[in-house]
């Protein structure tokens, strides 16, 4: 079985198990990453260019690299909603995280 798992501040919150037809929606196979918001930047995309200066306030706020790590995270999970992403890659570790 597959399980869909949601985390907050690195605990564990809840595990239910993830049909094979959620597999198929859009998002499931490509989380978006930070990465992949700089390249749409370079491409001229606004929604990317709106979302890097939102990074860039974020790094400058924050000095604690626990607190930049879960900033990060928010900010992933509320670009890749915005977009219609099921996913987003965890900056810190790479691993898909669900929305």
């Amino acid at each position: 079985k597959l399980w869909h798992v949601w985390h907050c501040s690195s605990r564990l919150r809840v595990c239910v198990p993830l049909h094979a037809s959620a597999m198929c929606k859009e998002g499931w196979q490509h989380p978006l990453s930070l990465e992949e918001v700089r390249q749409a930047a370079d491409n001229e995309e606004a929604w990317a260019a709106k979302a890097l200066d939102q990074l860039r306030r974020l790094e400058r706020c924050a000095h604690n690299p626990a607190k930049l790590h879960l900033s990060y995270c928010a900010w992933l999970h509320r670009i890749a909603s915005q977009q219609g992403r099921q996913r987003y890659a965890d900056p810190a570790t790479g691993l898909g995280v669900f929305t």
